[in-house]
């Protein structure tokens, strides 16, 4: 966000951050909340658009950690999962990856800023960059974006090691980052739904129980919402104090 010259403290990040996590949970898709906290940074003065670059970027990087995580394991995938299975993966991973290499090339395509419809898409391209202006940065913003995946998988192992269910971290590894990218599309509130239904048809075949993986999801969407309550607290106490 600093890189796109807003400047705030790093309260009102971690505030708005809760309070997006928490509109997670009640929005379409799993990322509703990225609507709140466009809203939240537009009151930094910025204007929409830099808003919406701000946590756009933020969203690009977290999905190429994603990406970087299932790239990582394809091989050993590859000898463990069902044919069918494997190649929804690389579909998946296909369209994500094209998605992203577009986010990063647009602003090299010059004349679609002359048009209303397509210079967003060029603005945002253009944010990407900046916000990645040397190796150094980009390598640090790749790390951080798969560690914070990692944690989330982590949790997930965590709750199956909890209800002794025969998964490996190895296999969360190499399923969850496709499983999350599914949750990203817009047909469910908070992913409910989509995940279950993505989780089962990705780990049925490891020999894991149906009714365990529906568990694992059920335990891990629940933990989503707890870990969002503080977004609660700062919305009913602080929503209407100047954060910044």
């Amino acid at each position: 966000m600093r890189s796109m010259h807003f400047n705030a403290s790093f309260r009102f990040y971690l505030r708005t951050y809760f309070i997006g996590a928490l509109c997670n949970q009640v929005l379409p898709t799993s990322v509703g909340g990225d609507a709140v906290r466009i809203a939240y940074a537009k009151k930094l003065g910025s204007g929409l658009r830099q808003a919406f670059n701000g946590v756009m970027v933020d969203r690009y990087y977290g999905t190429a950690g994603l990406v970087l995580i299932n790239l990582s394991l394809l091989n050993w995938l590859y000898h463990i999962v069902p044919r069918n299975i494997f190649v929804s993966i690389i579909s998946i991973l296909g369209i994500v990856l094209f998605a992203l290499f577009f986010g990063l090339i647009t602003c090299k395509i010059h004349f679609l800023k002359n048009f209303k419809i397509t210079q967003f898409i060029y603005d945002l391209s253009q944010a990407i960059l900046i916000s990645a202006r040397s190796p150094k940065r980009l390598i640090v913003l790749l790390l951080l974006a798969i560690l914070s995946n990692l944690l989330c998988i982590g949790g997930i192992y965590c709750i199956a090691i909890a209800l002794d269910l025969p998964i490996s971290l190895m296999s969360l590894l190499g399923i969850m980052p496709a499983v999350t990218l599914i949750t990203l599309l817009p047909l469910s509130f908070a992913g409910w739904g989509l995940r279950e239904g993505a989780m089962v048809t990705f780990l049925l075949f490891l020999g894991v129980p149906k009714a365990g993986i529906l568990s694992l999801s059920v335990l891990y969407g629940i933990s989503l919402i707890l870990a969002s309550l503080p977004g609660l607290y700062c919305y009913l106490f602080d929503h209407k104090r100047k954060l910044i």
